[in-house]
C-alpha cells in the first residue's frame, strides 16, 4: 500500500512537549484530559481541517480525535466545508454505529471522526485517508491508527496520512509516520516556506517495532511472522529458541488487554541458570519483540533457532522421535502418523524440555 504523507508546523501556540504523560494502557503516551484540553481550541480546529479538506478531496477519511468532545468539534469543522461527517465513540449505541458504519461504506458518509474506538478491529477497506488529530507517544496506539488505513480496496492505490505536529514538536518522542518508514525530513514549516526541509536521522528501533519497509510503502505485517525468530505459541503466550541453551518467552497479559511481556531463560552447561524479565512493563507485542531481538542479537543462533533454518521442512528424525517419546510416550507414533517435520518435532520438544520454565515466570 502506497502512502502519502502530509505533516507541517503551524504558526499556533501548539507546543506538545508541555503536555503532562502517563503510562496507563502500560506505554508512555500523552495524557488524554490534558491532550484533549490543548487541542480543543477553534484556532486549532480551523487551520487542522482547513489543511486536510484542501486534500482529501473524494477519499473516504478516518479522523483519530482526543475525546468525544473533540470529535464533535472537528465534525462540525468538517461538515461546514461541505463533507458529509459522523462522530462515533464508545457512546455510540451498537444500532445506531452500525448504520454509521453501512453509509460509510456505502459513501453517504465521506469523513469519519472517532473517539478511541476505531484503533482495532473495524474493517472498512475504503479508508483512503487518515487525519490523525491525536498525537501520541505510544507506538502501538500509532501502529493501530495506521493499520485502519492500510486495508485493499478496489480502485484504491494509496493512502493519504496527516500527522497533527505542533509548532513545537519532539521528533524524538512524538511518533509520526517518518519514524516508520523512514522519511528523513523535518516537516515544512508555514512561517518559512522557503526554507528546504532538512533531513533527520530516524529511530532504526522504531521502524523495527512499527514494521517499517522502506521509503514508499509500509507494510503493517504480523510481527511475529516478521521476526527472524522461530515463534512457536504454547498458551500462555509464545517462545522461540534463542541457542542451543537459551529461550526467549513473551507471555500474553492476563488481563486481556493485547499487550506482552518479555523474559529470558538461559541455562549453560555446568553453570547457574539466570532466568529474568528483560521487559516487565506490559507493552504491545510488536515492541517486545524488536527489544528481544535487540537483546538477544549477540547470542542468537541462526541455523538452530532461525525461522528460515534450511532443515526446518524435512522430515522428523528418529532422534527427534526417541527425544519425545521421553516426554510422552504416544508421540512418536502419533508423529510418525502425521508426518510431522523437523519444525514440528523441534517446537514439541523445546516445550516440553523448558515447560515449567514456560509456565514459570519470575516475580515481577
Amino acid at each position: 500500500m502506497k502512502l502519502i504523507y502530509l505533516s507541517r508546523k503551524r504558526s499556533l501556540e501548539n507546543a506538545l512537549g508541555q503536555i503532562a504523560t502517563t503510562r496507563k494502557t502500560g506505554e508512555l503516551d500523552y495524557a488524554e484530559a490534558t491532550l484533549a484540553r490543548h487541542l480543543l481550541r477553534e484556532d486549532i480546529t480551523t487551520r487542522l481541517v482547513e489543511c486536510a479538506a484542501a486534500r482529501i478531496g473524494q477519499r473516504s477519511t478516518l479522523v483519530f480525535d482526543a475525546n468525544v468532545r473533540h470529535a464533535e468539534q472537528l465534525s462540525a469543522a468538517f461538515c461546514a466545508h461541505g463533507f458529509s461527517t459522523a462522530v462515533v465513540s464508545g457512546r455510540t449505541g451498537r444500532k445506531r454505529r452500525e448504520e454509521l458504519f453501512a453509509g460509510w461504506r456505502s459513501g453517504i458518509i465521506q469523513v469519519v471522526c472517532n473517539c478511541a474506538l476505531l484503533t482495532e478491529g473495524i474493517d472498512i477497506p475504503t479508508v483512503a485517508a487518515l487525519v490523525i488529530a491525536r498525537p501520541t507517544l505510544s507506538p502501538g496506539l500509532y501502529t493501530q491508527m495506521l493499520g485502519r488505513g492500510m486495508r485493499t480496496a478496489d480502485g484504491k492505490t494509496d493512502c493519504l496520512v496527516i500527522d497533527v505536529m505542533g509548532n513545537q514538536p519532539d521528533p524524538s518522542r512524538q511518533v509520526i509516520l517518518p519514524h516508520v518508514v523512514g522519511i528523513e525530513v523535518e516537516p515544512e514549516d508555514d512561517q518559512h516556506p522557503e526554507k528546504r526541509a532538512r533531513s533527520r536521522r530516524t529511530d532504526p528501533l522504531l521502524r523495527s517495532i512499527l514494521g517499517g519497509q522502506g521509503d514508499t510503502e509500509l507494510a503493517l505485517l504480523d510481527p511475529l511472522g516478521r521476526s527472524q525468530y522461530r515463534w512457536n505459541d504454547y498458551g500462555a503466550g509464545y517462545f522461540a529458541t534463542i541457542n542451543a541453551h537459551t529461550i526467549a518467552i513473551l507471555d500474553r497479559d492476563p488481563a486481556q488487554s493485547g499487550l506482552y511481556r518479555s523474559r529470558l531463560y538461559t541455562e549453560p552447561p555446568g553453570q547457574l541458570a539466570e532466568h529474568r524479565w528483560l521487559e516487565g512493563r506490559l507493552l504491545p507485542l510488536r515492541q517486545q519483540i524488536a527489544l528481544l531481538h535487540e537483546a538477544t542479537r549477540n547470542i542468537y543462533r541462526e541455523r538452530l533457532a532461525g525461522e528460515e533454518a534450511p532443515w526446518l521442512e524435512e522430515p522428523a528424525t528418529e532422534k527427534q522421535l526417541e527425544t519425545l517419546g521421553r516426554y510422552r510416550k504416544h508421540l512418536p507414533e502419533r508423529a510418525r502418523a502425521a508426518g510431522w517435520t523437523k519444525r514440528k518435532a523441534s517446537a514439541a520438544i523445546t516445550y516440553y524440555r523448558w515447560r515449567k520454565v514456560l509456565l514459570r515466570a519470575p516475580d515481577l
